[in-house]
């Protein structure tokens, strides 16, 4: 109870003093509350997406497994069929396997026909996920093999809004793709991490022996104490046997196993933890900066503590009420920051890229509240005590007889310059770091995509297969509907496209060339492979190079193949390629003259290098499920993708038409995580800087304060007031200095871990780094000018005699 007492009392005392110092008060709790803040609100992005643990069982035993070929340059992370076999029946290393490949079909039988993401899999895929329905049951054995009962099991998504949440599954029944299908599961939600799926059905494939066509998403559970490393040893070794076995289709294949989790996260791991880390250091120069306030404030008030050392006061019971009200202010402020950090969540959330991994997940919850109330306390406790130990040792009877604040010794004036130095370090980095980002997303911004982005439209469309059946009902389809598109008013070109750029998509196909000696099938070239019709090259602003004489420039893959500028360097260097032939089907399959040329197109990210890509026309090889493309002059896109859904719906009402996107969409959507990257690290480095700045700024008014009468004398021996501004300008520059030169250190050794964020520039630029550090000594010095322009104002003789 006296402890308690003493307690209640000395917090009694620490409110009224503050409460007499509302400015001391005030900063304090601003400076270490917005970092405090800031570390919360990170925290809470960080622990969705990062942290908490994926909803699968034992999900550190789970990898993705897929095949790559170095030469061709094809890593997709995919696996033919044969393939998948052999490592489940002779991998020794894996627990269990599953596969899945996916799709999209229409939902019809409700108001308006649906555009649904299906994943068709393997009966065991629940299972090896480990993975609980909420209603229903899994997949049967036997309801993976061909001509079985069609049975589905939904999303959580889809349950509520088709289902109406029913538990009774029953006579629970959906239509997709025109065939009905029973369902007999729901599965739980957060699933949409492995990517957006609406419906699971059984994988039954009519044969399991093609090792050619890689479309398989292969999921393994390692055997408990199996490393990642041992069990793709154990895929390597299957591959070069295999390679003997099988050259003509299997040499040069490789395998490529990645955890689960890192295929998830993807870049955003490593973007998530430099956030994390960096938010620490403002975090850091936070606290350097409330040492040195309430250091200073400790100093002021030397006369009333020595007092009450004097009347008896122990030196546990001052040390007791300096720690307190530290310890009060920091507790305070993690309380403001934690507010600042629920509100400044949804800003931060408002700029998350959408495809960052459970993002809506993230709030600032009891962990988050937990960690920062903690780091307040650690922050309050350590400085705190720092500023008790100051008064082990005093002599009361020498501090009594001061006049003014006791002030530091020469060597805690340095420490703490040099503390601030060390702010300036740790600010530069911050700065640095967000300087690279910036060069790098300006360079992103910069590079060419090989289209046209404004002005485009682009409808992805799924074909009912009750209701278009065949390829030629396919063609059929989409010949009306971009001629029913290019002659809406406005509109200067419209055409279809199997693989849109930026759609994330791959499709490599292997092709003969006409004339050059037999290959086997894994010898044979590899180029990404587009099936466009119609004017779609006029209206993706795509530029064609060449063009033969005889060819329809409005459809110009109609009868022919169309290459890629890089397809022509890579396979035909030196030559015109128009008039030769190439072939997709094998040496009896049709062989299709090359009719032209077209620029290069960045189809998998602004930042990804174009790859070899020819295009067959419409006509030649329809798919069901494609997109068409419209370009208009106008700037009514509103008005355009209305008009657009209207003249789609009186061609066909069934159609499933899910979406009308921009196509400025896409590629801001690929820009989203640099944005968002550089946004969080500059804010952060801003902070960081205006914090380290305040602190040297406070740093030098607290020098001044105690060189006043050193200055005095040295104006009256004859020093000009610019000569006193200089000598504290200099001060400032030289801690700046030391700070930038730690800095530069610093960053030469940590910015190698950006190098996974930029695009076009080098993570040790030297350009960058001379001007950044220009920048912040500039900074600095305007941090000196307001304590130089006070120490030049003073009047000596007043202060002499003071």
């Amino acid at each position: 109870m006296v402890m308690w007492s003493n307690l209640t009392e000395d917090l009694r005392f620490v409110l009224r003093v503050l409460a007499r110092r509302p400015l001391y008060a005030g900063t304090a709790v601003l400076t270490l509350g917005l970092a405090l803040g800031m570390n919360a609100a990170m925290f809470a992005v960080a622990d969705a997406v990062l942290l908490a643990p994926l909803p699968f069982r034992n999900p550190e035993e789970l990898v993705i497994v897929g095949e790559r070929h170095a030469e061709k340059g094809y890593d997709q992370l995919l696996a033919a069929p044969a393939k998948f076999v052999t490592w489940r029946e002779e991998a020794s290393s894996f627990a269990d396997w599953a596969a899945s490949a996916s799709t999209r079909l229409d939902l019809t039988g409700g108001d308006e026909p649906l555009d649904v993401a299906v994943h068709r899999v393997t009966p065991g895929y629940f299972g090896l996920l480990g993975v609980e329905l909420q209603a229903g049951r899994g997949f049967l054995p036997d309801e993976g093999r061909p001509g079985e009962g069609r049975v589905a099991i939904v999303s959580d998504r889809l349950w509520r809004t088709a289902l109406g949440s029913t538990t009774d599954l029953k006579q629970s029944r959906l239509i997709l793709g025109g065939e009905t299908y029973a369902v007999v599961g729901v599965a739980p939600p957060g699933l949409d991490m492995l990517g957006r799926i609406d419906v699971w059905m059984p994988l039954a494939l009519p044969s399991w022996d093609s090792r050619v066509a890689r479309f398989l998403t292969v999921f393994g559970r390692l055997r408990p104490g199996v490393s990642t490393e041992q069990a793709a040893a154990e895929l390597d070794g299957l591959a070069a046997r295999l390679a003997t076995a099988f050259p003509a289709t299997d040499a040069g294949w490789s395998v490529r196993l990645v955890p689960l989790r890192q295929r998830i996260l993807g870049d955003a791991q490593l973007a998530l933890v430099v956030l994390s880390c960096a938010v620490l250091v403002v975090l850091a120069i936070a606290c350097i900066n409330l040492a040195s306030l309430v250091l200073a404030r400790t100093m002021a008030r030397g006369r009333e503590i020595a007092l009450r050392l004097a009347l008896g006061a122990g030196r546990r019971a001052v040390g007791r009420l300096l720690i307190s009200e530290v310890l009060t202010l920091a507790l305070i402020a993690a309380v403001g920051g934690l507010l600042l950090a629920s509100w400044g969540l949804d800003l931060v959330l408002a700029g998350v890229p959408v495809d960052l991994p459970r993002i809506d997940k993230a709030g600032v919850g009891a962990r988050a509240a937990a960690l920062t109330l903690s780091l307040g306390l650690a922050c309050g406790l350590t400085i705190g005590s720092a500023c008790a130990v100051l008064w082990r040792r005093p002599l009361p009877a020498a501090m009594l007889k001061e006049a003014h604040a006791v002030g530091l010794s020469q060597g805690g004036h340095r420490l703490l310059r040099h503390a601030i130095a060390v702010e300036v370090a740790l600010a530069l980095v911050l700065l640095i770091g967000a300087a690279l980002l910036l060069e790098s997303f300006v360079r992103l911004r910069r590079v060419e995509p090989g289209f046209r982005v404004r002005g485009v439209l682009t409808v992805p469309l799924s074909l009912p297969r009750w209701r278009y059946p065949s390829s030629r009902s396919w063609a059929e389809l989409y010949g009306q509907a971009q001629a029913q598109l290019a002659s809406l008013p406005g509109v200067r070109a419209a055409g279809v496209v199997s693989h849109l750029p930026l759609d994330g998509s791959s499709a490599p196909f292997r092709f003969l060339i006409e004339g050059e000696p037999e290959r086997s099938t894994a010898e044979l070239p590899m180029a990404e492979y587009r099936v466009a019709g119609g004017g779609f090259f006029h209206a993706m602003g795509i530029e064609i190079l060449e063009l033969d004489p005889s060819t329809n420039p409005d459809d110009p893959t109609r009868g022919g193949i169309v290459v890629s500028r890089e397809m022509q360097r890579r396979f035909w260097p030196g030559e015109t390629v128009l008039g030769k032939r190439i072939s997709v089907d094998g040496p009896e399959g049709p062989w299709r003259p090359i009719v032209g040329v077209v620029a290069d197109v960045r189809h998998f990210g602004l930042g990804s290098e174009p790859r070899p890509t020819f295009y067959a026309g419409l006509d030649a090889d329809p798919w069901p499920a494609m997109t068409l493309v419209v370009r208009s002059d106008g700037d009514d896109v509103p008005g355009l993708a209305s008009a657009v859904r209207t003249r789609l719906q009186a061609l066909d009402p069934q159609l499933p038409i899910a979406r009308i996107v921009p196509l400025a969409d896409l590629v801001a959507s690929s820009l989203a995580r640099p944005r968002f990257n550089l946004a969080m690290l500059a804010l952060f480095a801003i902070v960081a800087a205006f914090q380290a700045m305040v602190g040297l700024y406070g740093v030098l008014a607290y020098g001044v304060e105690l060189r006043l009468p050193e200055l005095a004398v040295r104006m009256s021996l004859g020093a000009d007031r610019r000569s006193i501004v200089l000598l504290v300008v200099r001060q400032a520059l030289a801690i700046a200095a030391t700070g930038v030169a730690l800095g530069i250190l610093l960053a030469l050794g940590l910015t190698r871990f950006l190098r996974g964020l930029l695009y076009g520039v080098q993570a040790t630029d030297p350009r960058l780094f001379a001007l950044v550090s220009l920048l912040l000594l500039c900074a600095a010095a305007l941090a000196g000018l307001l304590p130089a322009k006070r120490a030049g104002r003073l009047d000596p003789a007043a202060t002499l005699r003071a």
